[in-house]
Order: structure tokens, then sequence, then C-alpha cells
């Protein structure tokens, strides 16, 4: 199965039954690609999978999604806004990177690392939430986001992040305070029955 490249495509991608991966480099510079659904199942897109779209204008990934690989939706220079879903734990090196009409990404709680220019040179990205979650920020990650003012993530990460902001310059950081602590398990009554002899005779 595949998709045609002459006439423009919206819909889902087709799959190999069993396979939990788009292979890197599978849609590179498609620019009949303008609208496209990654199937339920697919863990990870490989490196360069979707590279050099630049007519994609919009990506729904699937909930059983784990890793974007090296450079898989490298400049996609018509995408604008990208949801990750729960299931994914990492974003790796330039995955999406100049992809320059970029304004909006939304971070899922579970997401725990963001690689070298994950995200750099996105220059119409204006706000990022990361999520407490996040363990990992590494360098240059948004580098060059000329338009980023402000980015809310983990206290633990304040202190260590600003070398993954190189080249945004009107930008503030705001700390999310940790989640609130779950309240104590209230104690179990029991059976007052069976702790007190006098009440079970009694029955």
């Amino acid at each position: 199965m595949h998709v045609s490249e002459r006439t423009p495509f919206r819909g889902v991608l087709p799959t190999v039954p069993g396979e939990d991966e788009i292979w890197a480099g599978t849609y590179s510079d498609r620019t009949d690609l303008i609208e496209v659904t990654i199937p339920e199942g697919i863990r990870r897109v490989g490196d360069m999978a979707f590279s050099f779209c630049t007519n994609l204008e919009k990506v729904t990934l699937p909930s059983t999604l784990e890793e974007i690989d090296i450079g898989s939706f490298e400049r996609c220079t018509a995408l604008k806004e990208v949801v990750l879903p729960l299931s994914l734990k990492y974003i790796n090196h330039s995955a999406f990177s100049e992809c320059v009409s970029l304004e909006s990404v939304w971070f899922a709680e579970g997401l725990e690392g963001v690689a070298p220019y994950a995200f750099a040179y996105c220059p119409r990205l204006t706000s990022v939430y990361l999520p407490h979650s996040l363990k990992e920020l590494e360098e240059d990650a948004f580098k060059g986001c000329t338009s980023l003012h402000a980015v809310c993530l983990p206290t633990s990460l304040v202190d260590t992040c600003f070398i993954a902001f190189d080249g945004c310059p009107v930008l503030r950081v705001l700390p999310i305070p940790p989640p609130p602590a779950p309240p104590p398990p209230r104690p179990s009554l029991g059976n007052p029955f069976a702790d007190n002899p006098s009440l079970r005779n009694s029955q």
C-alpha cells in the first residue's frame, strides 16, 4: 500500500499490519502531503520520516506514540500546530527544527526528554508549557525561536534551562510549582465486631 505522490493527500496513512514504526525517510520530501493521521499502534516515527514535507499543514499523532526520532518533521514549513500524545517519552534531535510556521505545541504529561535542536529556529513559536514529567531539556532545544516570550517549566529545570533557549531574545521563564502531594490514605475502620470480642459475642 502507498500514498500517491500525484494528488494532494489528506487522511490516515496506510501501514503494514504488525508494524509499529514509520521507517526512516518514508515520506521525506513529499509535497503532496497536506493533512495526515498516523494510525494507532505506531510507537516510533523514524529519522527524517516526514522531513521537507513543505505543504504538510497538520499531523495527528497516535496515542501509542513513544518517540519522535531525529529530524522526523524537520523543515515542514507549513506545519502550524502540534499536539503531542500522553504516551510520548522523547523528542529527538531536530525533530521539528525549522518549522517556520509552527505557532503552537502542546506538551503532555509523560514527556521525559527533549533533545538538542528539537524545536530550533521556529520563529513563530510564542509560548511553551513544559510538563512536570520532563527530566531532560538539552542544549539548544529551542535555539533561535525569536518570538518565544514565555516558557513554563518544572522548577527542577529552572537553574539549568537557559542553555536550551539560546537566541530567544524576548524570553521569560516561569517556573511551575510541583503538583500537590496526594492526601494520605484514610485509616481503615476495619470490622468492629472482629476487633471487639464483646461486640462479636452480642451479635
